[in-house]
């Protein structure tokens, strides 16, 4: 019997696949992916066989030959082909197309960063979205000095890390990647010559070798440790350099425009982070975990302080034997001589005459006392084979700074002392720099926040009660009664208490010890998840009261040192929204808690689950809303409402470029403080190398300024009343069709078996449980492994289902609808970034692909056929409204990356759509174990190919 596999170890006949259309400007990138694939051809036939080389080819070639056009009886070759694969052997293939993509990933990351600095010299404007682009849009429209000041001043964009999805990629396998990243760059110096170019080919299969035969899976779920120390990666490799950096040019160009104004760039982009800190459905987040992840980051980022004040020192060796004078020093020379006599003695021998030198020993002496000493898990060790491990913090020596502002004092006497030392009034770019960057990252590095669930707030709050004797407050004025004075339990006999009570109040009182032992701006708000009501928001400051967060003892006013966030999920709470938080207002106890925070309350808005619950459509358009309701709550109440936008990678989580999406806000939402969530698995494609890291954030702060000028974006009057009006029709009729589709008989069972959702759950890339603690039904699935299993069957239902639906329904309903959606298509800012993303979605979605996983699924024809329809119905408006004849047209160089792509990932569908058949089937424990590893490895491909999970 002939093996089917014999005939794909021959050259394709079949007709060849359209040619992608390169633009001149992208040949090196076409080079660079023709010579990561050679090398990785070369290390497959030298580690397992000149076969497995000649398979991945084959089967590159038969799917990209099918996406000329259907044909049957090549595909069930192509199938058959597969359904005699030995394990092993579509295990090697899997793990060949995974580490292809891991390649071209970084042969376009390496092209993205060439191309910006090939802008650069080109175009003396800058690049889109560079702050010279800006500065040319300023003096163009005729902005006038004190209006960008304004807004600089009002405006404040944080980016808020999040594990969770944690990148898929093992951490090791980053540095391989860093390390090929760094070939490729040294590839394109021009002053190599042959020798030095082989060289560098020569390491870079020996890098590739390396990769192949590491592990590319996590033989353990990474702990929380694991996670706060894969953040503190991003801080430490790029954005303690590069975010100061940023701020430094725009100020420059701005000045540059504005040269008779003294524009001054404010620390208007900063970070936070919620690793260590989330604790919202994770066990393994505790108060102890919060607290090690702050000192970690205090330890690393005092550590590179400490490494530019060594530089610093080293570079401002001035003396008064060469006649510089010093005058603004001699304070601060004169009290540390008497404050530490040792050092003084030390500086003394060791810089004679250096009044700058003897400056800096002091500053780095106190900034050594500060930084906490190495803890026993060694966090904040980025380097994972140094044995060091220390002891837990002690007590803080009293001599050490007590706060980054206490240091910057000193920081910003040596700068003017230097500008008095001559009459040049001589300043060092480097000195400038550190300043911002402290200013920018204080002691802190990023602000903690606190999660918490809503049910967990809610049941603390009444065990809290119980433990005081207290009865549950039935009124509103019962709540101001109990919120009003001290303490429940100080006034009150010393009882037991759960643990778990003790546990949420001590994750509230990790806050007030940030900002004691930290830094002030180290933490500062409480996340409450769920909220469904404004009493929630009540008990969520009855804890802080007992963490010693907030008293309120009329006729007193309030003090506080936490913000109290909801967090509105689900499209019903996004509805009552701006009623939940004017009833809150309503009572005085929480009145005087706003009013102690500055009259301001944040609202975080969630994007995953409000799209799991409603849909693509109905999610964006109730948040929206929600945003306006609340503004014009907050307007009515006197209370600033500033929003904490959770959007995920995936676009079926909020993701997309961010940077549009500001430009897309409601009018009146900008300039203001401003929050947005960057999830794990993003972190390394925008934040691994500096040029990436560099243009994420100036395009995002750039956006965000334009946004925020008067009659722009955000800042824009409102918009006509027929485009809400038709948004909000739009939105019912896309909600109807997506609860249908939840609704059908049979769509759960189908999602189950036509998705890889258990195996995604197995995949050990985070610390926190899949699902919400107590269940087991869709509803109490996260969002995150919803969208994570659609993406990988290629269905993507979350980032556009009911779209298509909406749209003619509504283009039929009345005459002259047709036109007014191509009249909202022109013309307003939240539609073409939601429309371009949603586009996005469907062109990484594939219903071919897709029906190999419905195949999975028995009686689970009727779902898919729903799905199908709905899908090239949504194609057909979209397109249609765009005036476009493909999807992505409007964005050619995602359109191209895509086209690319996909017959690599298409082999890794078709070999996860066979082994997830097979390990089903199975019985034997060692096959079931080796066709799970396989199937795991195959997940991890799909992401690489997608570049995004869930």
């Amino acid at each position: 019997m002939n093996d089917p596999r014999d005939r794909w170890l021959q050259p394709s006949v079949g007709p060849s696949a359209r040619p992608v259309r390169w633009r001149p400007q992208d040949r090196p990138l076409r080079r660079d992916v023709r010579l990561v694939g050679q090398l990785l051809m070369e290390v497959l036939a030298q580690e397992v066989s000149p076969t497995l080389a000649q398979q991945v080819e084959s089967l590159r070639r038969a799917c990209k030959a099918l996406r000329d056009g259907a044909d049957p009886e090549k595909e069930a070759a192509l199938e058959a082909f597969i359904a005699c694969l030995p394990h092993q052997e579509a295990r090697h293939l899997i793990r060949a197309f995974s580490l292809y993509f891991q390649l071209v990933n970084l042969a376009e990351e390496r092209h993205r960063a060439r191309r910006r600095l090939q802008v650069r010299l080109e175009r003396p404007e800058g690049q889109e979205g560079s702050p010279a682009y800006l500065a040319a849009q300023l003096r163009q429209a005729g902005f006038p000095a004190q209006a960008v000041q304004a807004v600089l001043d009002r405006l404040r964009i944080t980016l808020v890390l999040t594990a969770h999805p944690t990148q898929t990629l093992r951490r090791t396998v980053i540095d391989h990647h860093q390390r090929l990243a760094a070939f490729l760059e040294g590839l394109d110096d021009p002053r190599l010559v042959p020798a030095d170019r082989q060289r560098l080919l020569d390491e870079m299969r020996e890098e590739i070798r390396l990769l192949w035969q590491t592990d590319e899976l996590r033989e353990r779920r990474p702990t929380v440790l694991d996670e706060i120390r894969e953040g503190l990666f991003y801080f430490d490799r790029t954005l303690l350099e590069v975010a100061p950096r940023l701020l430094a040019e725009l100020e420059e160009a701005l000045q540059a425009t504005y040269p008779d104004a003294p524009i001054r760039v404010p620390s208007l982009l900063r970070f936070g982070t919620w690793i260590g800190g989330d604790r919202d459905g994770n066990p393994h987040v505790t108060p102890e975990v919060t607290r090690q992840a702050l000192l970690a980051q205090k330890r690393l980022v005092l550590g590179r302080y400490l490494h530019h004040v060594d530089r610093l020192g080293s570079r401002m060796s001035q003396s008064v034997r060469m006649g510089v004078a010093a005058r603004l020093l001699e304070p601060l020379l004169e009290r540390y001589r008497a404050d530490f006599p040792q050092v003084h003695r030390w500086a003394t021998v060791r810089f004679p005459g250096e009044p700058f030198r003897e400056a800096w020993a002091y500053v780095r002496w106190r900034l050594e006392l500060a930084r906490p000493a190495p803890d026993p898990d060694g966090v904040a060790d980025l380097d994972a084979f140094s044995p060091f491990r220390g002891s837990p913090a002690g007590p803080a020596d009293p001599r050490a700074y007590p706060h980054s502002a206490a240091f910057l004092e000193d920081l910003r006497l040596i700068r003017e002392a230097l500008a008095a030392s001559s009459p040049a009034g001589p300043r060092l770019a480097e000195l400038d720099g550190f300043l911002r960057q402290v200013e920018l990252f204080g002691f802190h590095l990023a602000a903690m926040d606190v999660r918490e669930d809503g049910r967990r707030v809610e049941w603390a709050a009444e065990r809290l009660l119980e433990a005081a004797g207290l009865p549950k407050p039935q009124t509103p004025a019962d709540w101001n009664r109990l919120l009003a004075g001290p303490p429940l339990l100080k006034t009150r006999p010393q009882t037991p208490l759960d643990p778990e009570l003790v546990e949420v109040l001590e994750s509230l009182q990790v806050i007030g010890w940030a900002q004691e032992a930290i830094d002030p701006q180290a933490a500062g708000a409480y996340l409450i998840s769920q909220v469904h009501e404004a009493e929630a928001l009540w008990k969520a400051l009855l804890l802080a009261r007992e963490a010693g967060l907030f008293r309120w003892e009329p006729p007193h006013p309030a003090q506080s040192r936490v913000d109290l966030v909801p967090l509105v999920e689900s499209i019903d709470d996004l509805r009552r929204a701006g009623a939940i938080l004017e009833e809150a207002w309503n009572l005085p106890a929480y009145r005087a808690q706003v009013v102690a925070r500055g009259d301001h309350q944040e609202v975080m808005l969630g994007y995953s689950d409000s799209t799991k619950d409603g849909g693509y459509l109905t999610s964006n358009w109730e948040i929206y809303q929600a945003q306006r309701r609340l503004l014009e709550a907050g307007r009515r109440a006197g209370v600033e409402v500033t929003f904490f936008h959770g959007r995920g990678g995936a676009i079926g989580r909020g993701g997309g470029p961010t940077a549009r999406a500001l430009m897309g806000l409601p009018p009146g939402s900008l300039p203001a403080r401003v929050r947005i969530t960057e999830q794990g698995e993003v972190l390394s494609s925008r934040y691994l190398q500096p040029e990436l890291a560099h243009r994420n954030l100036e395009q995002l702060l750039t956006a965000a300024i334009w946004s925020s000028l008067p009659g722009r974006g955000a800042a824009a009057p409102k918009e006509p009343a027929a485009w809400e009006a038709a948004a909000e029709r739009l939105s019912s009729l896309a909600l109807a069709a997506y609860q249908e589709l939840l609704q059908q008989p049979g769509f759960e069972a189908y999602f189950r078996q036509a998705t890889p959702i258990d195996y995604v759950r197995r995949l050990k890339i985070g610390s926190r449980p899949s699902a919400r603690p107590g269940t087991r039904d869709l509803a109490g699935l996260r969002a995150i492994p919803w969208v994570f299993a659609w993406t990988q069957s290629r269905h993507l239902i979350p980032g556009w289902y009911g779209v298509g639906t909406a749209l003619e329904r509504f283009a039929h309903e009345a005459p002259g609808n047709l036109e007014l959606l191509r009249e909202i298509a022109r013309g307003w800012s939240w539609w073409q970034p939601l429309m371009d993303n949603l586009e996005m979605a469907m062109s990484k979605a594939d219903l071919h692909v897709a029906r190999l996983y419905a195949r999975l699924a028995p009686n689970g024809d009727q779902v898919f056929a729903r799905i199908e329809a709905e899908f090239l119905r949504t194609r057909e408006w979209v397109l249609k409204l765009a005036g476009r004849r493909e999807l992505l047209d409007g964005q050619p160089v995602l359109q191209r990356s895509i086209r690319l792509r996909n017959p690599y990932v298409d082999p890794l569908s078709y070999l996860q759509v066979e082994l997830i058949r097979r390990h089903r089937a199975a019985r034997d424990p060692a096959e079931r174990e080796l066709l799970e590893d396989a199937i795991l490895r195959s997940i991890n491909g799909v992401v690489a190919g997608l570049r995004n999970s869930g």
